[in-house]
Formats: structure tokens, sequence, C-alpha cells
């Protein structure tokens, strides 16, 4: 039978925090009447419980009997409950009021134990915890087997596109770089529809405004070349959900193809050519599908070498690859004036026409940059056309 609980409420009601509800009512009576909502099967006795342990609070010292009380509330069945536990354990210490060692570790402890995955806002602030702007307990001061700890609870999460988890998985990808990379490819082994292995967002300062999530650190490790080649050989096979998500994690890992990233590339172009191996190619293809508008301008001998690789292998092989670069320059939001052609649109243009006619006639690496400038001019075309349509109706 449920108990009653008018007199725990009566009392608690007015009280904010756990420190002021012992001035009201002694510490062994509030430390019972907590224990008692705690132990309620509401979930709102159950977070008033956890909501009375705020920053005050722990001004007060943390007493033997509260552990069992946050224990609980740590497996409660409500996330709202975890999440207002997580909320005022981010008060439990401080620079200016740090807790003890033994009470620090017992509340790591209630952190590496407390199921999280299940629900992105408790994941999120969780992760708060450890990184982001204010972390209660900071990765520089934890070891390297909680910190893998953190990684094994966060598994899970169907969206890891949020502050605090983001910059939970920067800061340790310097530090475990190997175990970060393999726990962002066991991400694709979840075949929930609403499961997103890598984050939209990916882990790049969003047009130079915010906070920056890049994963410079694994550029450090001395394995980060096999760490993008265990990446690359995902690409052999992949379809579906991981043939999407896919080219996200390489962009990410290769820090936009960077130098180390079309290496690995590379490599895969010169086996291709040697043994005549479409799928190796058509998988560079794959991993090239989130290079920027601007990568086939940059990186001009490395999409001729492709494309001309390719036109020996098979028709088919070309066609793919072609279909992946067209796919990286044409993505993306469009902006222009009305009855302007899109300034995209005619550095396309100009900049494949530019480039077509500095390369080899017949092959098909000037062919594939011609066909993209007329691309351009007829996209050019139907949007003035468009425009001009609009503008005489109105």
């Amino acid at each position: 039978m449920q108990p009653d609980f008018s007199e725990v409420e009566s009392l608690i009601s007015p009280c904010i925090n756990a420190g002021a509800l012992r001035l009201v009512s002694g510490k062994e009576r509030a430390i019972d009447l907590v224990r008692r909502f705690s132990q309620s099967s509401a979930e709102v006795h159950q977070r008033i419980a956890a909501a009375v342990y705020s920053n005050n609070a722990w001004r007060e010292g943390l007493e033997a009997e509260d552990w069992p009380i946050l224990e609980e509330l740590s497996s409660s069945a409500f996330w709202s409950v975890r999440f207002a536990l997580l909320e005022a354990l981010r008060w439990i210490q401080t620079e200016d009021r740090p807790i003890t060692p033994d009470d620090a570790a017992r509340a790591l402890m209630l952190l590496f134990e407390m199921e999280v995955a299940g629900n992105v806002e408790v994941a999120e602030g969780w992760a708060g915890l450890f990184a982001g702007y204010h972390p209660t307990f900071p990765l520089k001061n934890l070891n390297d087997n909680q910190c893998r700890l953190i990684l094994e609870r966060l598994e899970g999460v169907p969206n890891i596109d949020y502050h605090s988890l983001k910059s939970t998985l920067v800061a340790l990808s310097e530090r475990l770089p190997v175990e970060v990379v393999q726990w962002l490819l066991r991400r694709f082994d979840y075949t929930d529809p609403n499961f997103e292995p890598v984050p939209y967002a990916h882990f790049r300062d969003n047009l130079g405004h915010g906070p920056s999530y890049d994963l410079k650190g694994l550029a450090k490790s001395p394995d980060y070349l096999n760490l993008l080649r265990e990446v690359r050989s995902h690409a052999l096979g992949a379809d579906g959900r991981k043939s999407f998500f896919l080219p996200s994690l390489f962009e990410m890992l290769s820090l936009n193809y960077g130098p180390e990233g079309l290496q690995v590339l590379e490599e895969w172009i010169d086996e291709a050519e040697r043994h005549s191996d479409a799928a190796k190619l058509q998988g560079v293809g794959l991993l090239l599908r989130e290079a920027s508008r601007g990568f086939a301008y940059a990186q001009v001998s490395f999409v001729s070498r492709l494309l001309s690789v390719a036109e020996g292998i098979s028709d088919d092989a070309l066609q793919t690859v072609r279909g992946d670069i067209y796919s990286s320059m044409t993505s993306g939001l469009i902006q222009s004036t009305p009855l302007q052609p899109a300034p995209v649109h005619v550095n396309q243009r100009d900049q494949c026409l530019r480039i077509a006619q500095e390369l080899p006639p017949g092959s098909a690496e000037r062919e594939f940059y011609e066909s993209m400038s007329r691309d351009a001019e007829q996209m050019i075309a139907h949007e003035l056309k468009r425009d001009e349509e609009l503008d005489d109706e109105h």
C-alpha cells in the first residue's frame, strides 16, 4: 500500500533544498523525509527527493545516510528523476568547495553505474558532468579506465549531436583515439531507424559561431592512418544507413579530407588500378560524398586520377564515381538574389570550364569538368527564366 505523504509534503514543500529542510525539521528527520519520497512509486515524489539535493544542500556536507537515497534515485524508472538528480549532482562540488576524495569516488561510482543511454537529455546531462562548460568531474582528473567507462555508458545514445556529448568525445578522442573511433564504428550496428550513428552537425564549428568540435586530437595519434584505414574498410559493400552515414564519419575523422585522409583514399585508387578492383574505387567515391563544393576545384589532380582509373576499369565504375563527385559538388543550400544567377552556379560554371581547358582533350576528367560547367550554365538559365516568370506574375 502506498504510504501517506501528506505530512511529508507539508514539511518539504516550503524547503527549496535539503539544507533548508534540515534546518526546518532537523537532520535525521530531513533524511527520513527525503528517503520516504525516494521510495515512493510516484514520479512527482521521486523528483522532489532529487530536487532537494541542490546547490546549497551540499554545503551541509554529505551524510552516510544520503548515499542510499542518491543511489536509489539514480536507478529510478523515471528519466525525469534521473535528470533531476544529475542537475543536483552538478553542484556536489565546485572549485572553491571540493568534496572529500571518498565522496568523490562514491559519486563517480554512482554515475558510472547509472543507465543513461536510453534518453538523450539524460545522457547530455550526464556527459555535462565530465565535459562541457562547467564540468563537475573534469576528464583531466579521471584515469583512462574511468574514461572508458564513460564511452561504454554513452554508446547506445540515439543522438549525440549535443554540446556536452560532443565535447566529451572530442576530449576523449585525443586521450583514447583508438577507442573513440571503434566506439563510433560500433554505433553503425544499431538498427533502430531513429538511431543516428554520427552527429548531423558533425564535430565542426558551425560557420565560425559557437564552440568548435574538431576531432583534431585524433591526428596526433601514431595510429591515425590505421584508424582512417579501418573506417575506409567499411565502405566495401556498404549499403542502406551505413552508406548514408559513413561518408560523414570519414569526413569528420579525416578533418575534412585532409592530407592523411586523401593518402588512405589514394591507396585504394592505386590498388584498384593494379587489380581492376571496381569495389574499392567505388568505395572511394562513396567516402567522398561529404566533400565540400570546393573539393573538386582544390583537388583537381586527385579527382582526375580517380576518374581516369575508373574509366580504365569499367563504364559502371566511372558513372558511379562521377555520380558521387557530382553529389558532393551540388549538395547543400543555394542562395541567390531574384533575377540574378546564383553565385555558386556562376562559380561552378567558370571554375569547371577553366579546369577542363587545362586537362587532356577527350579524357574522362576533362569531360567531367566540362559537363559540370554545362550543368551550371543550364541551372543559371533555368533559374533566371523561373524568376522572370514569377516577376511577370506580380
